[in-house]
């Protein structure tokens, strides 16, 4: 017996170990084990984006005896089609086949006991708000790497590092098993950081309803609300309606990727402009029913009225009086101007894909076209360049920086906070309060009054803003904008609405003021904003 055992021992150890060798690493395998994504939290350390667990599933094509039976039972359970199941088949000769990533564990049960089928645990990302805040949260592609909003532009803090495991299959059972191989090829994964947003969940829903209602009302192409912190530059929720979607393929993010021509609430800068000039302010500036023509092309305002003077041409929205102001201004004034609050460049927020805009020029041959640029046309801007300009002239004159991201985490522990951070005074302190006291007037009297919430300090500027073509200015291509300051001086709040393209009415006093006054309504029932603004406010209606 010890002579049959040694010369067993002797074929198997000698002889044949070459092709046992070889065996046992034809059946091993390494595959990557993923590594947990870092959670995004909002202000408030509420979950807007974190891991789940979830499983990649891989088939082995040699144990499989019938792969149109397994793929109608993958296709049962609503893992995937059976017909992609074959075709995953049919796109590599490897004999270990990946057919499906991100599966929930009770799926992959149903069909873990399949011969050949065997999975790895791994994540699948979850969105607690689902489609709420989805074009600036973001989302991943089918490799887990972020392609949208701040999941693609904290990818490499959040996506950690992939380790390797090994898996061995079972000669004897043909089961297949995980393993610790000696050689050292394993390696843990490495999961990603947490990071921490300025973003508010209740404010996110607020404007994500408000936003569908405005969306539904005006049937516009798209409509983006967004709210920041005028003292800090923190972006405190944005809604972009309707959001991105894999199955329509990833759209812009209106906020830093739309450029359009602003039309009358660039009328702020022109405006600020002139006052710094110390021209008079009290004379005439749009006459009775006045038009400014041009050869052939002719600049009037939208109703009859008596003169104004430069208060009643801001609170009016008056093309004439603005026109006039940017001919005695001149290109370059203006130009210098727009790019000291911030116009024609990218602010730098932490947002994939953001554009510059297309500035206005330094120099224009013709009036006509100096005119239309001193109210907004012939150029580009983006919403989060107006929407900080404005937060600048209610901050005291001070342009701050955009702030989205405010806290990196590891391990439970924050390992870098972001600060707010003041760019530049913009205007002197006194032409800044002249200014807020004419943009009051704007929701007192003017363009503005469906924008009023009883008891709060609110200055702000309306905007119809026509777009231009290729076949010139067209009559349904308008931009509605609001653009409001609530409590300027004192702890500002910004709040933006733009609605692109509405069908009927296109004047921004009717649609986009009344959202302007919702998503305040709203926000100031919220616990945080109420003791903000309404220490001294009785609630009357």
């Amino acid at each position: 017996m010890f002579l049959i055992a040694g010369a067993r021992l002797f074929q198997i150890q000698v002889v044949k170990a070459g092709s046992f060798r070889r065996g046992r690493l034809w059946n091993m395998w390494n595959i990557s084990a993923p590594a947990k994504r870092g959670t995004i939290y909002d202000r408030n350390g509420r979950v807007l984006a974190t891991d789940v667990e979830a499983y990649t599933i891989y088939v082995d094509r040699r144990m499989m005896k019938n792969p149109h039976a397994v793929a109608r039972k993958f296709e049962e359970n609503g893992i995937i089609p059976g017909s992609k199941f074959l075709e995953r088949l049919e796109e590599t000769k490897s004999r270990i086949v990946t057919i499906a990533r991100n599966v929930e564990k009770d799926k992959f049960r149903a069909v873990a006991s399949i011969k050949g089928v065997f999975g790895i645990r791994g994540w699948g990302r979850f969105y607690p708000l689902g489609s709420i805040g989805a074009t600036i949260i973001g989302r991943l592609n089918a490799e887990r790497e972020g392609v949208a909003g701040i999941e693609a532009s904290m990818d490499g803090i959040l996506k950690g590092k992939d380790g390797t495991t090994t898996i061995i299959l079972n000669l004897r059972n043909k089961e297949y098993r995980y393993i610790k191989y000696p050689s050292g090829s394993n390696r843990e994964p490495i999961n990603g950081k947490d990071i921490k947003l300025t973003l508010d969940i209740d404010l996110l829903n607020i404007l994500d309803r408000v936003g569908r209602e405005t969306f539904e009302k005006t049937n516009a192409d798209r409509v983006l609300c967004v709210v920041a912190d005028g003292v800090t530059g923190e972006i405190l929720g944005m809604s972009d309606i309707p959001e991105l979607g894999e199955t329509d393929g990833w759209v812009p993010n209106d906020l830093v990727q739309t450029e359009f021509e602003p039309g009358s609430i660039f009328k702020l800068i022109t405006g600020a402009a002139y006052i710094e000039s110390r021209k008079f302010l009290d004379t005439v500036f749009a006459d009775e029913n006045e038009e400014l023509r041009f050869g052939k092309k002719v600049i009037k305002d939208e109703r009859k009225h008596p003169p104004y003077d430069f208060r009643k041409c801001l609170a009016h929205s008056s093309n004439v009086g603005f026109a006039k102001m940017g001919l005695s201004l001149g290109a370059t004034r203006i130009y210098r101007t727009a790019l000291r609050f911030g116009l024609f460049t990218r602010t730098g927020v932490l947002l994939p894909g953001e554009k510059p805009g297309t500035p206005m020029k330094r120099k224009y041959r013709y009036d006509f076209d100096l005119a239309l640029a001193s109210f907004g046309q012939g150029f580009r801007v983006t919403p989060i360049q107006m929407l900080y300009a404005y937060g600048a002239v209610g901050n005291n004159g001070k342009l701050m920086k955009p702030l989205l991201v405010k806290e990196i985490i590891q391990d439970g522990k924050t390992i870098k906070r972001a600060c707010p951070r003041t760019l530049r005074q913009v205007l002197d302190i006194n032409v800044n309060e002249k200014l807020v006291s004419y943009l009051r007037d704007v929701l007192q009297y003017g363009t503005g009054k469906l924008a009023r919430v009883k008891g709060l300090d609110i200055i702000g500027k309306t905007g119809t803003g026509q777009q231009s073509t290729k076949e010139g200015y067209k009559s349904d291509t308008y931009v509605c904008s609001f653009i409001g300051v609530v409590g300027p001086g004192k702890a500002p709040i910004v709040v933006g609405v733009f609605v692109f393209r509405p069908r009927g009415y296109h004047e921004a006093s009717y649609v986009a003021c009344p959202a302007f006054r919702e998503i305040v309504r709203r926000m100031i029932n919220l616990p945080q904003y109420r003791i903000r603004f309404l220490k001294e406010v009785a609630f009357g209606g």
